[in-house]
């Protein structure tokens, strides 16, 4: 039988934790949904939603692997077999569905990072990400060829991260967190430091401070925010449900919970002043309005700051070798969770070693990456992210279900108040547990209506099928892996052995 690790301390836990929670939205996704839903107005709703539904759900997710010692999925099932498959559901959506194109865009990353070194992307940064190095067709079913830098650079963070799991939690997550992690805080200081002194940063911040306190009548501003922290502290994905099962059972819950939520969100908010204070010093540049410059997504890393990094009058070499050096750091640190999830999941379930879990998902990994790395692979990208995305607030949903039929309010508030040090969740964390499915609920009604009225993106319908065929493929998977079987049977007992 084999011996479960622990994490080394809980700084290496804390670390791991943050970590996976920032990623390369908080740095090319929440600027511009600030920007979007009121500048500094939307830090109200953000930080509300972080408080009253981020922070529960992510205590309820570490108390539950906290007190049953498992990875996901026999979380879940320990409590009750039958709720089982609602473990599997999240590891697979993660590892297998959102880590085949999350590696892909950690490519884009180390390749802009080399192109930094000699400014490569030229001054057309526009046509070169999307013509040049995408070679993106004209739609989804245009495939084209592969790009081989793209899948070469995915297939090595296949390779990286395999090698940094292979080796455990204290000797591989942890010691990578805690050289990745202090390094980018770091470097973010430095970052932004470096933005603010650019000349007409200021008009930059000013779009991000100044506070349009009118949008936060508008519904879709609040739902905007509550999707961004979803998404930004990773709930709903069984990573964090994971990582505290390998914490000692007195550890204390809550505080671990605010100190992952609150790092994250104030990553997100503090990071966000380099991105404006650029587009400012750009935009001034031009002589353009800052708001007719920003973009969301892609679009802000490898079209917006490439042409402001052309535009910096020294050091833009260094400058961008930073700003891609962030997003390396703060997408390895995640992309390591999401293999995690998978690895110690087969390993809690079979008993096989953790080196031949891992290289099954490397190996399924690699391939799965093939088609994000084609011409048409930023169409498939954007198809499939939208309805994992859905998945995983359905998941979300089924959590708290769960907790309420199954696990018992009381049973996680005692155990939880049983190790608080400094702030007990009470009656506060209870009453959210009531609240969140109506929030979550309302948010996958919402979506689902969009997506039949309007479609999604211009995409033909037949593409659209493909994302939805895709997703729930992820959950048939979760349900095999749950069913019970001679094979699953005999797999556990040869583990057992070993």
């Amino acid at each position: 039988m084999q011996v479960r690790a622990n994490w080394g301390s809980r700084l290496g836990f804390l670390f791991a934790a943050i970590g996976s929670a920032i990623g390369l939205g908080n740095l090319w996704k929440f600027p511009y949904m600030a920007y979007r839903n009121g500048g500094g107005a939307f830090l109200i709703p953000y930080i509300f939603a972080l408080l009253t539904i981020g922070v529960p759900l992510l205590i309820f997710e570490m108390a539950l692997g906290q007190k049953t010692g498992k990875a996901t999925p026999l979380a879940f099932g320990s409590v009750s077999k039958k709720w089982e498959w609602l473990g599997w559901w999240p590891v697979i959506l993660t590892s297998f569905g959102v880590g085949f194109y999350y590696m892909v865009v950690l490519s884009w990353c180390l390749n802009y990072f080399l192109y930094s070194f000699k400014l490569s992307w030229g001054a057309e940064t526009d046509s070169f990400f999307h013509k040049v190095f995408l070679g993106l067709t004209s739609g989804a079913w245009n495939i084209g060829g592969i790009k081989w830098p793209i899948f070469i650079g995915a297939a090595f963070f296949w390779v990286f991260v395999w090698f940094i799991v292979v080796r455990g939690i204290k000797d591989g997550i942890e010691k990578a967190n805690k050289v990745l992690m202090p390094a980018l805080f770091i470097m973010t200081v430095l970052f932004v430091v470096w933005s603010v002194t650019l000349p007409n940063a200021s008009a930059g911040l000013k779009l991000y401070f100044t506070p349009d306190f009118t949008k936060l009548k508008d519904p879709h501003v609040w739902i905007d925010a509550l999707k961004q922290v979803f998404f930004s502290v990773g709930v709903g994905f069984g990573i964090m449900v994971t990582y505290a099962s390998y914490l000692p059972k007195d550890s204390d819950t809550t505080t671990n919970a605010l100190i992952t939520a609150l790092a994250d969100g104030f990553y997100s908010m503090f990071a966000s002043i380099a991105i404006f204070a650029t587009i400012g010093y750009m935009a001034g540049t031009l002589g353009k309005d800052p708001a007719t410059v920003i973009k969301g997504g892609p679009g802000l890393a490898f079209v917006v700051y490439p042409q402001a990094i052309n535009l910096i009058p020294k050091g833009k070499v260094l400058f961008g070798a930073v700003f891609f050096f962030l997003l390396l750091a703060a997408g390895i640190t995640s992309a390591i969770s999401l293999f995690e999830n998978f690895v110690s999941a087969f390993v809690d379930k079979f008993g096989v070693s953790r080196k031949f879990a891992a290289s099954i998902l490397m190996l399924a990994g690699i391939v799965g990456s093939l088609i994000f790395s084609t011409g048409a692979g930023l169409y498939w990208l954007d198809i499939v992210d939208n309805y994992m995305m859905m998945a995983v607030m359905f998941v979300v949903y089924l959590e708290v279900m769960f907790l309420l039929a199954e696990v018992g309010l009381d049973k996680i508030k005692d155990f939880v108040d049983q190790n608080a040090k400094f702030v007990k969740v009470g009656t506060f964390w209870k009453i959210m547990m009531f609240v969140v499915p109506g929030f979550v609920g309302y948010l996958i009604v919402n979506d689902i209506l969009k997506n039949l009225i309007h479609g999604y993106g211009g995409y033909p319908t037949s593409a659209l099928a493909v994302g939805i065929t895709v997703t729930l493929m992820t959950l048939v998977f979760a349900l095999i892996l749950w069913m019970p079987s001679g094979a699953t049977k005999r797999a556990a007992r040869r583990g057992s052995k070993n």
